[in-house]
């Protein structure tokens, strides 16, 4: 089979100052990068993807790179060598070999190590047509890096170089040096002498000629190693399998985030950006996915577009501005997708050619098929975090491992009936939970399930904020990881509302009978039921009016879960398995604190209803607790329910 014969200039005429303890005279490109020098890591990935023609520019220390590559032969590659008697800057060296290339080029700097699918790259730029390409992706540092601006179809529009100016809002978009270029595109400048660079000259002089610059947005890896810290930080990247990982040929976990009341305030309709402000935690909670290797990729309804009360300039502003505030933090979003649209009619000054039902407006699912049309996602150990049963109810449709978080709606807009699968305060109660929490508890969640079989209920009791909807999520993870349906029962669905509970323990709080027909209903299943399945909405204190049908059949696992769960007979008596929840007290104390601040009470009120709770419903909820078939867990995990 003949070879596909692409080409290659890899930049390595640096001095690597910054590197001079490390380097010991070598040139830069001749680092080690776990046993290995970089430049080698280079030629192997490029061969791998059909560069095996290779120009390398050099001037420190040329003679070694010389010694080290030879001819290319012994790597089955062809290598040339472009020396610059003086260095003549990223672009100079290029320029004044120009007739040398092949008429499409790959660039690479030799201070770079990287995992990227290059085909794809390659390619991207042929299709678009582009006199050049460049790889662009968010970093978290932007506030001192050369920022890049393009369009939505990806074209390049403005190049920011360091410093910038402190009254505007930037993108987080970094030049990370690495093109496809057209040899006809830099005809106009290929007898210009002196130092001349790509990023601060010759990039924007195309952008002034007219000409067509393509930017590819990827997660990919891709670092320089210009940095003693920097050096480190790629070794341990590569002793970790990060590099081996960072291509977009491995499917990458993301964490879909919904926009407003998740990471920033929510405001009602957000049209300014002196309107955006952080929730507390946030730019921390996103920072750790970055460091973890989790894609972060915002999904958002903006219906402020089809009302005409923002316009897509003034939208992009925003999320220049939430960017910013997130890079002062150290933490970036790898790609925001929005819906401009809304169905309804009838508001001043909408856009009539916006008033339509589309398929990205969430819960619909074209914005997270475009995420994974841009990069392909492990989507069974992805996440959706957001604070509406709008975000629910996204998650559940594609499903995504879904976590509420308690700020903005609190998950009580009343939209959908989607049930949580976990709920925490905050997104960074939701980090912590994710990253520190959920692994041991679905270890411990395998070990409670194993005797679990088809067709079997569970019971899950336990005092209020303790656990218990957190752990009857993660059980049930763990009965579909043996493909055993499951599907679960909360009984906070059949709370009263609060004008109809009078006075009494807690026993008084619940519809009793209601609970009884619905197990009635459930008696002796001997085919597919639909059974619907109530929420209770804690802000307005009453049950949800969107109700959740779900199909049951003989097979599925049951699992009631809710404070009284014990305490009925009937469910105690049926269950094959039982649990009791217990938490450490001061850590339920907190939780409902929390709780109950959310839901607008002072903390002398707060204080007073956390007694008269205790009083009316400890014993009550305890008193099964001794029973010898009941298995206690332990919750330690820092969630809420």
């Amino acid at each position: 089979m003949k070879k596909t014969m692409k080409q290659l200039v890899i930049l390595a005429g640096g001095k690597g100052t910054r590197l001079k303890d490390r380097l010991h005279s070598l040139p830069k490109p001749l680092i080690d990068i776990s046993g290995k020098p970089l430049l080698l890591r280079q030629i192997e990935l490029t061969k791998a993807h059909g560069f095996f023609d290779i120009f390398i520019t050099i001037h420190y220390e040329a003679q070694a790179i010389k010694q080290f590559c030879g001819d290319g032969s012994e790597w089955g590659v062809t290598i040339r060598y472009i020396e610059e008697v003086e260095p003549q800057g990223t672009a100079g060296a290029i320029l004044t070999q120009l007739d040398q290339f092949d008429e499409t080029f790959l660039i690479m700097y030799g201070d770079t190590m990287l995992n990227v699918d290059l085909d794809y790259f390659w390619n991207m730029h042929q299709k678009n047509q582009a006199d050049a390409t460049l790889f662009l992706h968010p970093n978290d540092h932007p506030h001192d890096s050369d920022l890049v601006e393009i369009e939505e179809s990806g074209r390049v529009i403005t190049f920011y170089p360091y410093p910038h100016s402190s009254d505007r809002f930037y993108p987080n978009l970094v030049n990370a040096a690495l093109y496809v270029i057209q040899k006809n595109a830099l005809r106009p400048w290929q007898y210009l002498t002196g130092s001349i660079d790509f990023g601060k000259n010759l990039f924007p002089w195309m952008l002034q000629n007219k000409q067509y610059i393509h930017g590819y947005n990827s997660a990919e890896y891709i670092k320089d190693i210009g940095t003693p810290a920097r050096l480190d930080k790629v070794n341990s990247d590569f002793q970790s399998g990060k590099i081996e990982r960072g291509s977009r040929l491995t499917p990458t976990p993301t964490i879909f985030l919904d926009r407003d009341g998740t990471i920033n305030e929510e405001i009602g309709y957000l049209t300014k950006p002196e309107q955006l402000i952080l929730i507390e935690h946030a730019a921390s909670a996103i920072k750790r996915f970055n460091q973890n290797n989790l894609r972060t990729v915002v999904v958002t309804n903006q219906p402020v577009i089809a009302r005409g009360i923002c316009d897509v300039s003034q939208l992009k502003e925003i999320h220049n501005k939430l960017e910013t505030e997130l890079g002062k933090e150290g933490a970036y979003l790898n790609a925001i997708y929005y819906c401009p649209h809304h169905p309804d009619n009838g508001f001043q000054g909408e856009r009539k050619d916006l008033k339509i039902l589309c398929g990205c407006r969430k819960p619909a699912q074209q914005l997270l098929q475009r995420a994974q049309l841009a990069a392909p996602i492990d989507m069974a150990n992805s996440w959706f975090i957001g604070d509406t049963s709008v975000d629910m109810e996204t998650a559940h449709k594609a499903g995504l491992k879904s976590i509420l978080v308690r700020t903005g709606f609190s998950g009580c807009d009343d939209k959908y009936p989607a049930r949580p699968d976990f709920e925490c305060f905050n997104l960074g109660d939701a980090a912590h939970f994710i990253l520190d929490c959920f692994p041991p508890m679905m270890n411990e969640a395998r070990t409670l399930t194993h005797n679990i079989q088809p067709g079997q209920r569970v019971t899950l009791g336990g005092l209020a904020r303790s656990g218990k909807s957190s752990w009857a999520s993660a059980m049930r993870y763990a009965l579909l990881e043996r493909h055993i349906q499951t599907t679960i029962i909360s009984l906070d669905g059949f709370l009263k509302n609060s004008d109809a509970r009078g006075k009494g323990n807690v026993l008084t709080r619940y519809d009793l009978d209601g609970i009884a027909d619905l197990l009635a209903t459930l008696d002796n299943i001997t085919e597919s039921i639909q059974v619907p399945l109530y929420s209770y909405n804690r802000l307005q204190r009453r049950r949800n009016t969107q109700v959740n049908t779900v199909t049951i059949t003989p097979e599925h696992v049951i699992i009631f879960e809710g404070v009284i769960a014990l305490t009925i007979e009937k469910l105690r008596h049926t269950a094959s398995h039982l649990f009791f929840m217990n938490c450490p007290e001061a850590a339920r104390k907190e939780n409902f604190r929390k709780e109950y601040t959310i839901r607008g009470l002072s903390e002398i009120e707060i204080e007073t209803l956390y007694e008269e709770r205790h009083r009316d419903e400890t014993h009550i909820i305890t008193a099964h607790q001794s029973h010898p078939e009941i298995i206690h867990i332990q919750n330690s995990q820092k969630v809420l329910l």
